[in-house]
């Protein structure tokens, strides 16, 4: 598909049971939207029939249209493009499914994400549901993927294909199951038609959980009730009984609404900060100093062309994406604006860009340093991934809050010279420790390094 109504394609982002999802160019002011499409997959038109499909998809428009929330994705264009209708929306690049690396193999373990962090996501994420249930919605569908991350860190909850209206009046087949295996409440997996917000609490609770500890709770259920505190050192019985009640098998035992499920959430989260501070407070334990740079690997400097199946090895790293051995990070030195590696040789910026950027915008930002002769040098260029993952730490535990970071922590993610495609290229995550790749119109931080 090289055109959807007036809007040209620039390349395919994914696609569900009802719709694919395209990435666009708006024309004249050339912004980049998603627009998606009713596409379905067999058998649904033969289930429901086109006209309930249409219906549904002109619903899910409308409830996006109507709907002007902070954590809401907001659509701004609805339209048909040869007898397919289609909405316009912004485009994110980034989602928590990629921040925790979840695939296919959704029972796969995935990586984690720290404590505080995970309690903004989801306290981001029942502020929305509560505007949806407020409006006698249901989303049915609350998974790390449909909870889209924008350059502010902050969650839009996207995809109501599945959503439920207070009057929804049209049958479903028996058969059709609705939202994720994984996700979806025991009261919905029964009867999907039936369920009310609650459903979307316990989803919610188990993407917080699979944040904190990598797992879905199921898969935990051997060792007993999902348990935070067994996954999360640090964490004691009191978030325990938190989940045990977000994640209650019978909907009458959950939180009734998505605020009060928010301010438990939130004390529980004020208590875990005032321990933390307490933690930092006491004597520090002088680091054990490391030497000798690690051997093996060259990094290497020239941008490269590498595919996804290749990635891994190629950039040495494991299965959740992550460097399958650390660089100690008090090797660097900081000198004013710039960070020194004595163990390779390279300086870099100490901050990076100021705002994030399209691919194509962050080597205009670098060439605009070496017009300017940024820290007294002009061969600044885009770092290699190879580079980007000598600057990574390993997951934070223990007294490693404590430590104040070395680099500026406003640059998340930090576009690589590498390209994966002709629209893609890989980055790196400083914060989250991972290398993934985007479409290059996605908007990312810079950091540039040169030889010292």
């Amino acid at each position: 598909m090289k055109q959807i109504g007036r809007y040209p394609v620039i390349d395919a982002l994914g696609r569900g049971i009802m719709a694919r999802v395209f990435l666009v160019r708006i024309p004249v002011i050339g912004r980049p939207a998603a627009a998606k499409c009713l596409m379905p997959i067999e058998p649904l038109p033969a289930l429901l029939g086109p006209g309930v499909l249409y219906d549904r998809f002109v619903d899910e428009a409308a409830i996006l249209g109507g709907l002007q929330h902070p954590h809401i994705c907001e659509i701004f264009d609805f339209g048909d493009a040869h007898g397919t209708p289609f909405y316009l929306m912004a485009y994110h690049g980034h989602n928590l499914g990629i921040a925790i690396g979840e695939g296919v193999r959704i029972e796969a373990p995935t990586r984690t994400i720290r404590i505080d962090r995970a309690v903004e996501y989801i306290l981001q994420t029942l502020s929305g549901l509560a505007r949806l249930h407020d409006a006698g919605l249901v989303h049915r569908d609350i998974k790390p993927q449909n909870l889209l991350i924008t350059d502010e860190d902050r969650i839009k909850i996207a995809d109501f294909g599945l959503a439920k209206g207070r009057a929804e009046s049209r049958s479903m087949p028996s058969q059709l199951k609705i939202g994720s295996p994984g996700y979806a409440a025991p009261e919905q997996l029964a009867d999907p038609q039936g369920v009310d917000g609650r459903a979307d609490l316990y989803a919610a609770a188990v993407v917080f959980y699979r944040l904190v500890t990598g797992h879905l709770p199921e898969a935990t259920l051997h060792a007993g009730p999902p348990s935070l505190s067994r996954h999360a050192p640090g964490l004691d019985a009191e978030w325990d009984r938190f989940m045990h009640r977000a994640l209650a098998p019978d909907p009458a035992q959950r939180f009734a609404t998505a605020q009060q499920m928010g301010a438990s959430l939130d004390d529980l989260a004020g208590r875990y900060r005032r321990d933390l501070e307490m933690t930092c407070g006491l004597p520090e334990v002088a680091p054990q100093s490391v030497s000798n740079p690690p051997s093996g690997r060259q990094r290497r400097v020239v941008p490269g062309k590498i595919r996804a199946r290749e990635a891994q090895e190629a950039f040495g790293l494991d299965a959740l994406w992550r460097p399958r051995r650390y660089w100690p990070i008090d090797r660097l030195h900081m000198e004013g604006d710039l960070m020194r590696d004595p163990w390779t040789g390279r300086l870099w910026q100490q901050a990076g860009s100021p705002y994030p950027l399209t691919w194509p915008e962050a080597r205009a930002y670098v060439d605009r340093l070496n017009r300017q002769g940024f820290g007294g040098r002009r061969a600044w260029r885009l770092p290699t991934v190879d580079e980007l993952v000598t600057l990574l730490r390993p997951p934070l535990k223990g007294r490693d809050f404590c430590i104040e970071p070395c680099f500026d922590q406003t640059q998340r993610r930090l576009w690589s010279a590498d390209r994966k495609s002709y629209h893609s290229a890989w980055f790196v995550s400083p914060d989250l420790g991972f290398v993934a790749w985007q479409q290059t119109v996605a908007r990312n931080w810079v950091r540039a390094v040169c030889e010292g």
